[in-house]
């Protein structure tokens, strides 16, 4: 049924309450529709613009969601909620300096809107100011203290943070435990499953990731080598939101729940209702995360991999997949789960991808390193390392592949000056689809990592493309992320565990140009027949690891650390 202009307020009102009740169903298609009416019918309702942009961001139509915004804030001058609405959008947009304003303008109206202060810090994050970052995310703790989320996305930023010790960023992680998990544990029930060691298990998986997204090119290749026969794959999809990549995994599957609806208490209840023997976080503290499901134990063995590199510093966390090139053992203390290391802990299914091109120096270009890192990976430490290397190297240049228009490439192009590199030597690009990104790396002769956060998923992009990433180590285990993908490759040379040695390496790598052409030439396939990173490889370790595990808690014993040995 259409709406007249002017219609009644009591009429407008039921139709925002069905709206709401489509957003909360996740039926965001028909949201939309609605909200379009509801706009059309109430031209100067608020409200119905409120609503329409959150319909509209759902569906990916982000210059309506703009609009809709937009005009909200305008119609709701002190509605801290549409200004925090806007901000979101902005931020989707990459006008951080505006999202920065609205975010601003709607914590003087409400001082306490915890979400306003996330979001804020967030953006502050984005523009390389972390410090008030901090702030802002303990401001919204302070004024929410259940708030998981921020909770998460301040742990998240504190990984990037080259000036926390180890040991401060374990204890970091350990409040978390403290403030939202330590009081459930009193609730923790008996497990129910049978203890019988050889059974076949029910492996469950949980990620709000399991769409286009960096995860399910992680995950994907180990579920297409999964023994069913073995283990019974069970997932909790976490995310509204599906598309041909859902599409693809769920075919994978054993069996599929979609469950963003529920909470956590609910969602452990269905978890241990599908007596589920085996259950697998792949967050972390990133995004859509179930952490206090976790929390609640409601499966006998629990184990995290892939998402998140760090600790959950979840008490009911038994377990962390990794592998040695990714985590020596000297950095198993870093963990409150106990580690076990399988022979890989990764494949990646690469998509399409142009052809590898020859070395760009070697067809006359000036020898060119690159960045395809987002910016909030860019530290000032890194930037310093990266100096050295230019100043190294007066004729080098620097691509980087991520860096829109705006405060943020000014902010790094400023940070540069200041370590006496001409801007001119960086040369910026925005973020491009999938395709245009893959053929950048034809500009390039060498990557340079970032640092002490490195490259995962860019460095798997950059092999595939034939151009290996010089990484530095630290003593953090999030510093051992790329380390870890270029052991596994037998790439040793490229993995520096100092200042000093990082730089001497690029120097070395921009003389050897013949043979990092060679190695260009050959990665690709290297990659595709690695018998370790092979998914045969990957998935056989991983529920060897689980059936371990599985034993061990059949048998009485407390989760500790082991190694899994296949056989050739």
């Amino acid at each position: 049924m259409s709406m007249a202009k002017h219609a009644s307020p009591a009429h407008l009102a039921a139709r925002h309450a069905q709206l709401r009740h489509l957003l909360m169903q996740g039926q965001d298609r028909e949201a939309l529709a609605l909200a379009r009416e509801l706009t059309q019918a109430a031209p100067d309702n608020g409200e119905a613009w409120k609503l329409l942009g959150v319909a509209a961001q759902r569906e990916n139509q982000f210059a309506l969601a703009l609009q809709a915004k937009t005009q909200a804030a305008h119609l709701l001058p002190r509605d801290a909620v549409a200004r925090l609405n806007l901000a979101n959008a902005q931020r989707s947009a990459g006008d951080l300096d505006a999202a920065e304003h609205e975010l601003r303008q709607a914590i003087a109206l409400q001082p306490q809107l915890a979400e306003a202060h996330n979001l804020l810090a967030l953006v502050l994050q984005q523009l390389g100011r972390a410090a008030e970052a901090q702030q802002h995310f303990e401001r919204a703790l302070a004024a929410d203290p259940g708030f998981v989320q921020a909770h998460s996305n301040l742990l998240f930023m504190l990984t990037h943070e080259a000036h926390l010790s180890p040991a401060a960023l374990l204890a970091a992680h350990r409040q978390f435990e403290a403030r939202h998990a330590a009081a459930l544990r009193a609730g923790w029930q008996p497990a129910q499953v049978q203890p019988e060691p050889g059974r076949r298990l029910r492996v469950g998986f949980v990620s709000g990731d399991l769409r286009q997204h960096a995860v399910a090119h992680f995950i994907a290749p180990i579920w297409r080598a999964w023994n069913h026969a073995d283990m019974e794959l069970v997932v909790f999809n976490n995310h509204h939101r599906h598309d041909a990549t859902t599409r693809e995994l769920r075919a994978l599957c054993d069996e599929w729940q979609d469950i963003w609806q529920l909470n956590d208490a609910k969602l452990a209840e269905c978890i241990s209702a599908a007596r589920i023997d085996v259950l697998v976080d792949l967050s972390g503290h990133t995004a859509h995360h179930r952490l206090l499901t976790f929390a609640r134990k409601p499966a006998p063995v629990q184990v995290t991999a892939i998402g998140y590199p760090h600790t959950t510093g979840l008490q009911a966390m038994d377990y962390r997949l990794t592998d040695r090139h990714r985590t020596p053992a000297a950095l198993a203390a870093q963990y409150v789960e106990k580690l076990v290391w399988i022979p890989c802990a990764a494949a990646f299914e690469h998509g399409p991808a142009p052809e590898v091109q020859p070395l760009p120096h070697l067809q006359g270009a000036s020898f060119t390193f690159g960045s395809f890192q987002r910016p909030s990976k860019i530290s000032r430490q890194t930037v310093q390392l990266w100096a050295q290397v230019l100043q190294s190297l007066p004729q080098a240049r620097l691509l980087l592949g991520a860096v829109p228009e705006g405060p943020v490439r000014e902010r790094l192009l400023d940070e540069f000056e200041a370590a006496s590199v001409a801007r001119t030597r960086i040369l910026c690009q925005p973020v491009r689809p999938m395709a245009e990104y893959l053929a950048l790396h034809h500009q390039v002769d060498l990557l340079l990592d970032t640092h002490p956060y490195p490259a995962g998923t860019t460095a798997h992009h950059g092999l595939w493309m034939g151009v290996p990433t010089l990484t530095r180590t630290g003593d953090s285990v999030v510093s051992w992320q790329c380390a870890g993908v270029l052991g596994r490759m037998g790439l040793n040379a490229f993995i520096a565990h100092d200042d000093t040695t990082f730089v001497a390496l690029a120097v070395h790598w921009s003389q050897q140009t013949q043979a990092l052409q060679a190695l260009r030439m050959s990665l690709r396939q290297r990659m595709q027949t690695n018998p370790l990173m092979s998914p045969r490889t990957v998935a056989a370790g991983m529920q060897a690891a689980l059936r371990e595990m599985w034993r061990r808690w059949c048998a009485g014993l407390p989760a500790e650390s082991f190694e899994v040995r296949l056989e050739q």
